[in-house]
C-alpha cells in the first residue's frame, strides 16, 4: 500500500515538471520570435505628376461668323391711293390680304363714265373753237382787203394795223384751242387713272375699300409692300461691326490681321427662321443709331425674292417656305477672314483670360491671352502660341505655374 502511494506521487511530480518545462520552452520560443521579428523601413512615397489631356494647336485662317437676331421688315411699304375720285365698280380677285401683283397689274377699277363724258364735252368745245378759228381766218381775209382799200384812199398811215387785221381775236381763239386741248389731255389722263394698277411687284397687306365704295383722291385704297426684296433689321454688339463687310468698302474698322477685300458687296448672311427654313441675304447698311433698349448696333440685311416666287431660288434653297414680314429670325453673318489664328475649345480658357500650356520639359505654364474672337464653341487667339503647343483641356485641382505634369494621351 505504501509503495503504491509513493509511486502515484512520483508520477504526479513528473507530469508537473514536464508541463512546466513545456510552458517555459513555449515562452522562450515566443520571446525568440518576438525578438527576431522583421522591422518595416519607412520609405518616402514617390510623388507622381498629375495626368492631363492636351490638344496640339496650329495657326490657320478663320472666317468670322457673327450670329445676331433680327426682325423681317418690308423694303418698301406704301398706302395706295387713287389720283381721282369715284365709285369702285370692280376689283381683281387678288385684291385681298395676301394678294400678289406684278407691276402694272390691274388692282381695281373706278367708274369711268363721268370722265368719258368730260372728254366728249371737251372734244365738242374743241370742235367749236376750231370752227371759230376757221371763221376768224375768213374774217382775216376781209380785214386785210379792207385795210388795203383804206390805205389806197387815204394818204394817212394806219395807227393800229393789228387791230384792223383782227390779230388779237385770232390769238384769243388759238389760245382757247390750246387750253381746250390741255383739258382734253387732262381728262384722258384722269380716265386712265380710274384704272388703278400695281406700281411695283407687291403683296397686299390690308384693303380699305370694296366694290361700291366711293373714294376721294386722298383716301387710301390698300396698304401694299414690295416683294422683290425684304430686309432684316438685326442687332449686334458694337465691337462686332469691325468684322463685317459693308457695301463700297464702308467698313467700321480695318484690322491688320484680316484679309482686305475690294468687293463692293456686303457680307453674305444666312437667315434662319424658327422652323429651320434658310434664306440667303447680304448686308446692305449700317443704321446710324443704337437700339433704344439694348443699346446695340443695328444693321440692315437684304433678302432677294423672299416669297420664293422665282423657281430657281426655290430649288437653290431646297425650300418652299416663304419669309414673312414681322417674323423673328437668326442671322449668321459671314464676316472677314482672320489670318494666322489659333482655334481653341472654350474649355481650354481659364478664368476668362488664361490657358495652360505643357512645355517640352513636361512643366505647366499658365499664360495670359488676348482673345481676338469667340463663338459658341471656340475661342481664337492671335499671339502667345506657336504651332505644336500642347494646350491642356482637362481639369487640375491646384494648378501651379511650373509644376510637372504628364500627358496621358501620348
Amino acid at each position: 500500500m505504501e509503495n503504491s502511494k509513493k509511486s502515484h506521487w512520483f508520477t504526479t511530480l513528473i507530469r508537473l515538471i514536464l508541463s512546466l518545462t513545456i510552458i517555459a520552452a513555449a515562452g522562450l520560443f515566443a520571446k525568440h520570435l518576438y525578438d527576431t521579428k522583421p522591422v518595416a523601413k519607412r520609405i518616402k512615397p514617390a510623388i507622381l505628376p498629375p495626368l492631363v489631356e492636351t490638344i496640339a494647336v496650329k495657326a490657320d485662317d478663320h472666317a468670322v461668323v457673327i450670329s445676331a437676331m433680327g426682325k423681317v421688315i418690308a423694303s418698301q411699304t406704301i398706302s395706295l391711293k387713287a389720283r381721282v375720285s369715284g365709285f369702285v365698280v370692280e376689283t381683281s380677285p387678288e385684291f385681298i390680304e395676301g394678294g400678289i401683283y406684278r407691276k402694272g397689274d390691274v388692282m381695281l377699277q373706278l367708274d369711268p363714265n363721268d370722265f368719258t363724258l368730260t372728254i366728249k364735252q371737251q372734244e365738242a368745245m374743241l370742235a367749236k373753237a376750231e370752227a371759230s378759228l376757221k371763221l376768224e381766218m375768213g374774217k382775216q381775209e376781209v380785214a386785210r382787203a379792207e385795210l388795203r382799200l383804206m390805205q389806197n384812199r387815204s394818204s394817212r398811215p394806219i395807227s393800229e394795223p393789228n387791230l384792223a387785221l383782227r390779230l388779237p381775236q385770232l390769238e384769243q381763239i388759238k389760245a382757247d384751242i390750246a387750253s381746250i386741248k390741255v383739258d382734253i389731255e387732262r381728262a384722258r389722263l384722269n380716265l386712265e387713272r380710274t384704272t388703278v394698277k400695281a406700281p411695283f411687284n407687291c403683296i397686299v397687306i390690308a384693303t380699305n375699300v370694296q366694290i361700291g365704295s366711293h373714294i376721294s383722291s386722298q383716301e387710301p385704297l390698300a396698304t401694299i409692300s414690295g416683294i422683290d426684296e425684304y430686309r432684316v433689321e438685326a442687332t449686334l454688339a458694337v465691337d462686332q461691326l469691325k468684322w463685317i463687310e459693308f457695301p463700297n468698302n464702308s467698313t467700321i474698322n480695318n484690322n491688320s490681321s484680316s484679309k482686305k477685300s475690294t468687293t463692293t458687296r456686303g457680307s453674305d448672311v444666312t437667315i434662319t427662321t424658327k422652323d429651320g427654313t434658310k434664306h440667303q441675304g447680304e448686308v446692305v447698311r449700317l443704321l446710324g443709331n443704337l437700339s433704344d433698349k439694348s443699346r446695340l448696333a443695328r444693321i440692315l440685311i437684304r433678302i432677294q425674292d423672299p416669297l420664293l416666287l422665282n423657281p430657281k431660288d426655290r430649288s437653290k434653297l431646297n425650300s418652299t417656305t416663304p419669309l414673312l414680314i414681322d417674323s423673328y429670325v437668326q442671322a449668321d453673318i459671314q464676316g472677314k477672314t482672320i489670318e494666322g489664328i489659333f482655334s481653341l475649345p472654350r474649355a481650354a480658357v481659364r478664368d476668362g483670360d488664361k490657358i495652360w500650356v505643357v512645355n517640352n520639359e513636361m512643366a505647366l505654364e499658365i499664360i495670359d491671352i488676348d482673345l481676338i474672337w469667340k463663338d459658341n464653341e471656340s475661342v481664337y487667339i492671335k499671339h502667345g502660341l506657336q504651332d505644336g503647343d500642347n494646350i491642356v483641356i482637362s481639369e487640375l485641382s491646384s494648378p501651379v505655374h511650373g509644376m510637372s505634369v504628364k500627358i496621358y494621351n501620348k
